[in-house]
């Protein structure tokens, strides 16, 4: 398989442009737009039997850290990517000290999702529901590429704490990817975190878990404002063990400092995973700490990279009442930003909300910030800057970096003035992608759910929010004008029993499910959009985030290969794309040959031309169709891009014939007359030949054959063959045949045969069958 990558991530920051025009200015947006959505053309899903068929393989998601204890309980959120079939899982839940217990496995339906206790199941494992336990998940299952969501949660009722981590794959695909994982001097695996002291009793803790057979090393540094060390721990971690490592030097440092976590460890880098979270069980807080593994190589350092990021729905003043929070519940943002580059960072912060219906926005003073050095941004100030000192609502806090790539790591969410109420945001960059998935929702026991999105082009767009749930999907249409915000809560969606543009509502009785915002005209289609969702309940003063991935192609491939073409004759060839969804699509590509003078291409639609006999290759690059891949949602804020992928099919030129040739088996050596409604296997053999000598041959398997007459035969269902490899290479392995009446012992009757495998044959009437040579399988 062969892969471009010639487009670096689009960047959108243009916020000099909006100093000038759009500082709290009503509809401040300029008449020729500057920051465009996407116009790419829209692939068309494809069906039929070019479709390629991947093999499924053993695998696995894996992290996820939980505890539990008697006051305590965790739980595992699955979630089913594909929009055309089921999957099988198996939870497995580790110790920490590398214990394992296997679960019972869950089947989810297309799209579907499943709450798994892990206090009920190791109840069920002999372990006592009050003991006091930590560890790590593991999620097996079967499938072609990485098609699962999943999330862990661990929720404190008594203290209202409440930790929410995403899952790995078990091993990163071997895919194409313009990031590395960050390396020290020495070699040693690095990953970088960042902490802020929310309030004077906040303690903190960083869980390292070893999902490798071997004992792993790591060591932690506890750094201040401006990089220095305020403390440092190593630590042993058992095979399949869980260390937690208490962040000690918290204890003494004030309220509102804030720092970075340096850590080192040893092993292959996507065996150990990362949690962390800031606590204090005296007044509810509780947040995750963000950590950073990836680096995107910059081929010239001395040039800036541009990057932006949106912290969503941040909620200052009032609580919103249709969010019923107790009366006098008056929230604040807060955000921390650390630059974990070798550079200093500019960063330039902008606000945008909503107000009377109309999109405003607000830009500020840019700041720099030093390589290690992290900051507090002092958000009621740039509140009052912004002229929303007194503003009640929700805003977006924008901000633009520029300097080393992937350098600005970021938390950030909303508080209220008791440190109770804690709803924090994921930030995430600002790219064109496809659709984008939110893993779960809920509704239940006082639940609800909210979700934010933000149109960041400086034009209209429209969006289809679909949320899917185990009886059925209800799709909502967003149209959001240049820069504007549109949030809901699901519960007023689903009371308000409006039915969609198929007549579907969300029932009642609904209280969970998943959700998908894509463009308005098709699940692959290209947006630009920024979106967040948190389940939130007031009661038990609690909100958590679950992962919120990027769909997009997983592979690339030309759909005939190997390919033939008779001489003078012509072959087309497709590229597709498989998207991590489950859908096939036919995209726009560039083709060209090795060898002209053996066969030619169109360069845009594939269509070849056999001209003289011999073996050429056809190479495609897609022209219109980036390649964004989805296997994981956590370290990196941006969807994963690769540019625009692109696939190569070898074939062969030559004058064709085919000869089926009787293969023995047992049973009749004939048709079998007035047998009509009986059913059996057929072989036969079939050889192809170039008019030298045969250069390939293979068995066909004719499955379900059907005696409709006396003497009748009719194959009507898809035939699968294996056939060996040559200089040429294998060829196509699906095909359908259709025999008509057979004759007397003896005689001989015609094969009608065609394929959507583009074999090197004729379409009718290809050679003499004799249908003494028959072999009819268990007759």
């Amino acid at each position: 398989m062969h892969f471009s990558l010639h487009r670096s991530i689009r960047s959108i920051s243009v916020f000099a442009f909006l100093l000038a025009t759009l500082l709290c200015v009503p509809n401040g947006f300029a008449q020729t737009p500057k920051v465009l959505a996407p116009h790419t053309p829209i692939a068309p899903r494809i069906t039929d039997s070019r479709v390629k068929q991947f093999p499924p393989t053993l695998r696995s998601m894996i992290g996820g850290f939980w505890r539990i204890n008697p006051s305590s309980r965790a739980s595992i959120y699955i979630r089913n990517g594909l929009d055309n079939s089921p999957l099988t899982v198996t939870p497995i839940v580790y110790l920490s000290n590398g214990a394992r217990y296997s679960l019972s496995p869950v089947t989810l339906r297309p799209l579907g999702t499943a709450v798994v206790s892990i206090n009920k199941s190791l109840e069920a494992q002999g372990i006592a529901p009050y003991a006091e336990l930590s560890g790590y998940v593991e999620v097996e299952y079967s499938w072609a590429w990485d098609a699962l969501c999943v999330s862990v949660s661990s929720f404190d009722p008594v203290h209202s704490l409440i930790f929410t981590y995403s899952l790995q794959p078990a091993a990163i695909p071997d895919t194409p990817t313009p990031l590395t994982r960050l390396k020290a001097a020495g070699g040693m695996n690095m990953i970088e975190s960042l902490w802020w002291k929310p309030t004077p009793g906040a303690t903190g803790f960083v869980a390292i878990s070893n999902t490798a057979e071997q004992t792993s090393t790591a060591t932690l540094q506890l750094t201040g404002g401006a990089g220095q060390i305020l403390e440092e721990e190593t630590a042993q971690i058992s095979p399949h063990g869980t260390k937690i490592i208490n962040l000690q030097a918290l204890q003494t440092v004030s309220s509102g400092a804030t720092g970075g976590l340096h850590i080192l460890y040893s092993g292959q880098a996507e065996n150990t995973v990362m949690s962390g979270g800031l606590e204090d069980d005296q007044t509810g807080y509780s947040a995750n700490l963000p950590f950073h593994a990836f680096a995107s190589p910059q081929a010239d350092p001395s040039q800036a990279s541009e990057e932006s990021y949106a912290e969503l729905g941040l909620m200052t003043g009032e609580a919103d009442p249709m969010m019923h929070f107790p009366s006098g519940t008056v929230f604040m943002p807060f955000s921390a930003v650390r630059n974990v580059g070798q550079q200093t960072l500019t960063v330039t912060p902008s606000f945008y909300w909503m107000q009377a219906g109309q999109p405003r926005s607000a830009a500020l003073d840019s700041f720099a910030i030093a390589p290690s050095q992290t900051l507090n941004l002092d958000i009621p100030a740039l509140l009052s800057k912004a002229g929303l000192a007194q503003w009640s609502g929700a805003v977006n806090l924008i901000l633009d970096a520029k300097g080393s790539s992937r350098s600005l790591l970021l938390a950030a969410g909303s508080v209220d003035t008791k440190n109770t109420y804690v709803f924090q945001v994921m930030p995430q960059g600002i790219q064109d992608s496809q659709a984008k998935s939110i893993s779960y929702w809920s509704t239940a026991n006082g639940d609800d759910t909210m979700i934010t999105v933000w149109n960041p082009a400086d034009e209209p767009q429209d969006f289809l929010l679909t949320f899917d749930f185990e009886s059925g999907h209800y799709r909502l249409p967003v149209h959001l004008g240049p820069r504007a915000t549109q949030s809901l809560n699901i519960s007023d969606l689903i009371k308000s029993n409006l039915p969609d543009d198929e007549g579907n509502t969300i029932p009642a009785s609904v209280t969970e499910g998943s959700a998908t915002l894509s463009g308005s005209q098709a699940g692959n289609q290209e947006i630009l959009a920024a979106l967040d969702a948190g389940t939130y309940n007031v009661n038990k003063a609690i909100c958590r985030y679950y992962c919120i991935s990027c769909d997009g192609t997983i592979h690339v491939y030309v759909a005939a290969n190997p390919f033939a073409v008779a001489q003078g004759g012509q072959n087309q060839l497709t590229l597709m794309a498989q998207q991590h969804s489950g859908g096939t699509y036919s995209i726009g590509a560039s083709w060209s040959s090795n060898h002209t003078n053996i066969a030619t291409v169109s360069s845009s639609s594939g269509l070849v031309t056999g001209v003289s006999v011999g073996a050429v290759t056809m190479t495609a690059n897609a022209t219109h169709t980036p390649w964004y891949n989805s296997y994981y949602c956590a370290y990196d804020p941006f969807c994963p891009y690769y540019g625009s992928g692109g696939g190569s099919s070898g074939g062969y030129v030559g004058p064709y014939r085919v000869e089926p040739i009787a293969t023995p088996s047992q049973g009749a050596a004939v048709c079998p007359a007035g047998m009509a409604g009986w059913s059996r296997n057929v072989t036969a053999q079939l050889q192809y030949y170039d008019g030298s000598g045969y250069r390939l041959s293979g068995i066909v398997m004719a499955d379900n054959l059907q005696v409709t007459g006396t003497n009748q035969l009719g194959i009507t269902n898809s035939q699968t063959g294996s056939f060996p490899t040559d200089s040429n290479g294998s060829w196509p392995d699906t095909y359908y045949v259709c025999s008509t009446a057979c004759p007397s012992t003896g005689e001989s009757d015609s094969i009608q045969y065609w394929t959507y495998s583009s074999l090197p044959l004729p379409h009718t009437n290809l050679v003499a069958y004799k249908c003494s040579s028959i072999a009819i399988d268990g007759y």
